[in-house]
């Protein structure tokens, strides 16, 4: 993969993630301070995805959990190899997450 279209290309219903790097929490700034809500992106986790949309897709976890994947800007991408992207958080390099696409059994 090299650019946000090939990327949409094997997002598919039915691909498998890997999420290899997350952050752990994030803080959120409050009346009475700042709170350090945890994080579902557990590295390591696999999710599949259920469904696709022009804007984004639906990764479905083993436990059923679902969330939407939005697809970010082709500037807030990085493309390590064939099978991993990174998605950029600009503002705080420590957000980033990192992606591989898990081989079919």
């Amino acid at each position: 993969m090299k650019t946000l279209a090939d990327l949409k290309r094997r997002l598919v219903p039915g691909a498998r993630l890997c999420l290899l790097a997350a952050p752990s929490g994030f803080a959120v700034a409050g009346n009475a301070g700042d709170t350090v809500l945890a994080s579902r992106l557990e590295p390591g986790a696999v999710r599949t995805i259920g469904a696709a949309q022009s804007n984004g897709v639906t990764l479905v976890a083993a436990d059923g959990h679902r969330s939407f994947f939005d697809f970010p800007p082709a500037s807030e991408l990085r493309f390590e190899d064939a099978d991993t992207f990174t998605v950029l958080d600009p503002g705080d390099p420590r957000r980033n997450r990192t992606y591989r696409f898990e081989k079919e059994a």
